[in-house]
This record gives structure tokens, sequence and C-alpha cells, in this order.
């Protein structure tokens, strides 16, 4: 909350949370907050999106707990990414504006989630408040790819 507070201020935008500047930052903090063995890319593509406060902070919280749980699980030291093994493990949010729709993806190239994998009935208490979030706050169905890595997709109504 106090960075989305941060962002308004700094934007002095007060009504509309500019997203690329707030995710790049939360990002930024979150992964810095951990030691890491071997470098990540981090992609993020939000520019030009603004988000109201109602949904801006649920987006957040829900960014917060994905890239954590990539950080800490998709890159153990024996695995390798699944883009090319030449370039970094990478961790990437894309938020984009379509057709009167939000998509908010968030995703990396891990070794990716187990193949039963279903987030309606998840048991960790991490992916269990994405699902609240997302469904209740954004009113978005939370889907998941694991083809190649982990990709959690959202669409809520703009």
């Amino acid at each position: 909350m106090a960075l989305i507070h941060e962002t308004l201020y700094r934007t002095r935008q007060y009504a509309e949370v500019d997203m690329d500047i707030y995710l790049n930052t939360l990002v930024g903090q979150v992964v810095n907050s951990y030691i890491l063995t071997s470098p990540i890319r981090i992609i993020i593509d939000a520019k030009g999106i603004t988000l109201d406060l109602a949904r801006a902070t649920p987006t957040g919280l829900i960014i917060n707990e994905l890239v954590t749980n990539s950080l800490k699980y998709a890159f153990p030291p024996e695995a390798m990414c699944h883009d090319d093994p030449g370039k970094p493990c990478t961790i990437g949010i894309q938020l984009v504006k379509d057709d009167g729709t939000y998509q908010l993806s968030v995703y990396d190239n891990g070794i990716g989630l187990p193949a039963q994998f279903d987030i309606k009935t998840t048991k960790t208490l991490g992916l269990k408040l994405v699902n609240f979030l997302s469904r209740h706050q954004l009113r978005a169905n939370p889907e998941v790819n694991n083809e190649k890595g982990t990709e959690f997709v959202f669409r809520f109504e703009v």
C-alpha cells in the first residue's frame, strides 16, 4: 500500500496508479530482497496502463505473490530454463488493455508446476490468496498455462 501511495504522489495522479512505474518498483524490490544464485531477467510491460486503487492494490498483491513464487521455486540450480539455455532465466509481467478488458500475465520460464495443479483446489496459502484476489477483487478467472514454465493469466473488465 505504501508503494502505491508513493507512486500516486510521484506521478501526481491521485485517482489512478501508473502501473508501469508501480510494477517496476514493486518487482525490483521483491527481486532485490532475494539472494540469487544465477541472473534472472525481468521483463515488465505495462506502459500506458493506469488502474484505479481498487484494482491496483489486488494486482500488486497478486504479482508480488507470483514473482516471489517464481524466485523461490521456478529456478532450482539443477534445472535449465525452457527458453534458450544461453539466455538467463526470465520472469515477466505484462499488463495490456484490449477491447474493454485488461489482461495481466505473470510468467516464468522455469520448471513449471505439477501436471495436476489446479488453482481452484491448491492448498498453499499464497496461491489461495492469488485465486481469491483475482476472483473477488478483480472479477477475473485465473488461467494457468504450464507448457514452458508457468504462466498465470487474468482478464478483467476496464
